[in-house]
């Protein structure tokens, strides 16, 4: 499963091939937690992203003013 992870950049090509794998294996449970570990990878990255823009979401407010 790792080459699933990191051969694919785009989560949406990644489900379509979980969601492949599930239903040619007819393996609900499998799906299911293929799913769940693209959620919590998900969550981390968006996570990250947030940190990294943050500061810079903040100096631009600070720059422009509070709204009115």
């Amino acid at each position: 499963m790792e080459w699933l992870r990191a051969g694919s950049p785009c989560i949406v090509v990644r489900m379509a091939i979980i969601a492949t794998m599930a239903t040619k294996k007819h393996d609900v449970r499998t799906y299911i937690t293929l799913i769940a570990t693209e959620k919590i990878q998900l969550k981390r990255s968006i996570d990250e992203i947030s940190k990294k823009t943050a500061p810079q979401l903040d100096s631009i407010i600070n720059a422009q003013g509070a709204p009115e």
